[in-house]
């Protein structure tokens, strides 16, 4: 694996569990020590099983993803189903699934392990998206639930097409829908940030 940016992984880590600017500085108590609370508190899941994280592009969970009414409802017409598969944190989606209301469809196998390689994903995932939208589509990306695949591929997208470095992107993102891509597609990401963006961080 290519070399990544410690300090852009660590920054992004802290702000998926604190989301705020004020906290991602740290809190500093009275004796001036910046607090470490951050690294034992829990990321809070997504209330929604969907959230619309940039316009035109869905975020959610495969309940929605099997609710072909629902999705027309919404206005969908793309999915890219990043949980492709018959496993019990997969989805067992397909065009044929979507063909009777009219929706595109894109799908991944991807396994939701830090020892995964996302990467191999992104660009025909990134096309399809960009392709939806400038058609004046909407995207919905999905994945068990909707919390680190997905999210994976939305700010490969925003990076990739939207000039957005990763914390630009994650702070798109992270205050719509509570996301938390695992440790390893952050330094995935990581990556690619350095990729096109060089060491901004």
């Amino acid at each position: 694996m290519m070399s990544f940016s410690l300090k852009l992984y660590s920054r992004v880590r802290e702000y998926m569990i604190t989301s705020t600017d004020e906290q991602l500085h740290g809190n500093k108590s009275s004796s001036g020590n910046t607090s470490t609370f951050w690294m034992f508190t829990p990321p809070q899941a997504p209330t929604n099983s969907y959230d619309e994280v940039y316009p035109g592009v869905y975020c959610g969970d495969m309940k929605v993803a099997l609710d072909n009414e629902h999705l027309n409802k919404i206005g969908i017409t793309h999915i890219i189903n990043c949980s492709q598969g018959k496993g019990s944190s997969e989805t067992n989606t397909d065009s044929m699934f979507y063909q009777p209301a009219g929706i595109k469809f894109h799908g991944i196998k991807a396994q939701d392990s830090p020892t995964f390689n996302m990467t191999i994903f992104y660009k025909e995932a990134v096309e399809f998206m960009d392709k939806a939208l400038k058609s004046g589509g909407k995207v919905f990306v999905h994945c068990s639930k909707g919390v680190s695949r997905s999210p994976t591929i939305v700010i490969a997208y925003l990076m990739m097409k939207c000039n957005m470095d990763l914390m630009s992107a994650m702070r798109t993102i992270r205050p719509k829908r509570k996301i938390h891509p695992n440790d390893g597609f952050i330094r995935q990401l990581c990556i690619l940030n350095r990729e096109l963006y060089g060491d901004s961080d």
